[in-house]
């Protein structure tokens, strides 16, 4: 099985695609993947899984981790740990994290 099929095989938490999908399966590789970690994760099954989107063709990833309110940008060129905004380009996405872990805190909360 080609590391593309596997990866796409689990659930990809969010995706941002560019193009209109052409129904529930993902042919062409989505812009961005975003995952947001649970305490089952590891992160040798993640690193896997992001080594996987990238064979895929898909141009980012963000790894978000709610219990440690940390998250990370991946690309091709490498990784980086980011504190305040996650942020692509070419399209600009941006994604302000004390928005997204006040949220997941309401969740829990709620």
């Amino acid at each position: 099985m080609s590391p593309a099929i596997s990866a796409l095989q689990g659930i990809i938490d969010i995706t941002v695609t560019t193009q209109e999908c052409k129904g529930p399966i993902l042919r062409e590789p989505p812009f961005l993947c975003i995952e947001v970690l649970s305490p089952e994760d590891r992160a040798s099954r993640m690193e896997v899984k992001i080594d996987d989107y990238f064979a895929f063709g898909v141009k980012h990833v963000w790894v978000i981790d709610p219990d440690s309110k940390r998250a990370w940008s991946y690309t091709k060129e490498g990784r980086l740990e980011l504190s305040m905004v996650l942020a692509t380009s070419d399209p600009w996405v941006t994604l302000a994290l004390d928005q997204v872990f006040a949220a997941l805190n309401n969740d829990v909360d709620g």
